[in-house]
């Protein structure tokens, strides 16, 4: 019983640092593997980085806390996209969070980032008060990378990852 519960307590932490902490979303390592599986169905899918610009600032600004409500609010944004766009194919969709500020969205919809962008910028400005200063305003960034786009025979999946800006 005892060698159970160590081996499913081992289980649980290796699950864990596949999510983020704050946002709860899958990262990197997941990222990659959905990307490879796609590739080897030779399936048609878009990736999208979503970058979160002027985030150290808006830290600096707004104190860690607030950083945080901000990431959550952005992994909400993202899987409420998600769950829209593609409500019968929700699995084939993935939203992941990969750095700090980084976002990266890879699914069947080529255009997804418009309803992610129009969220977005529905709720900035809700995140800051009335006497924020410009420096310490977000900015979405977007970086769009589709499946035709990978030289796939030329390039390891690692090789993507910096395209779409995510990088170690």
């Amino acid at each position: 019983e005892l060698e159970s519960r160590i081996s499913l307590l081992l289980r649980y932490e290796e699950n864990e640092q596949l999510l983020h902490p704050i946002t709860k979303l899958p990262t990197k390592a997941r990222l990659t593997q959905h990307i490879k599986r796609k590739i080897d169905n030779n399936e048609q899918f878009t990736i999208f980085n979503f970058s979160i610009e002027n985030f150290d600032k808006y830290i600096d600004a707004f104190g860690c806390k607030k950083a945080n409500e901000l990431l959550v609010l952005m992994s909400r944004v993202l899987v409420n996209a998600k769950n829209t766009a593609s409500p019968n194919n929700l699995k084939e969709t993935f939203v992941g969070h990969t750095l700090e500020n980084s976002f990266v969205v890879v699914s069947e919809n080529k255009t997804l980032d418009e309803p992610i962008i129009q969220s977005f910028q529905k709720i900035q400005p809700f995140l800051y008060t009335d006497n924020t200063i410009e420096e310490s305003k977000i900015q979405l960034n977007v970086v769009k990378l589709s499946h035709n786009q990978i030289d796939i025979e030329n390039n390891k999946l690692i090789d993507i990852l910096p395209l779409i800006k995510v990088e170690e």
